[in-house]
């Protein structure tokens, strides 16, 4: 009895629910398909007008190559330091105390 009961309900909800949905005209059915299609139209401008600004930001910039590696040498003298003296790699720390 409970089944029939739970049963009875849930097609009273589902026709309640999905009546609406079968009453669509063709009317609206139409102005929603155009509706998106206005919708994809506006995004296909709006994609359009990203690209040519990413492409007037790239014209500015210009190539974009790192800057040439240039081999630097720093005379230290007799400044306070760690480490060997003949090391490939030397850090070196500019600072001022104040």
């Amino acid at each position: 009895m409970k089944r029939y009961i739970v049963a009875s309900i849930l097609a009273v909800l589902f026709l309640t629910f999905s009546l609406p949905v079968a009453a669509r005209s063709t009317d609206d059915i139409n102005a929603l398909k155009k509706e998106i299609e206005t919708l994809r139209e506006n995004q296909k401008a709006i994609q359009k007008d990203i690209q040519d600004i990413k492409n007037q930001l790239r014209a500015k910039q210009g190539p974009s190559a790192p800057p040439e590696f240039k081999e630097a040498i720093i005379d230290l003298d007799d400044n306070p330091s760690k480490g060997d003296k003949n090391a490939k790699v030397t850090m070196v720390e500019f600072s001022d105390y104040q």
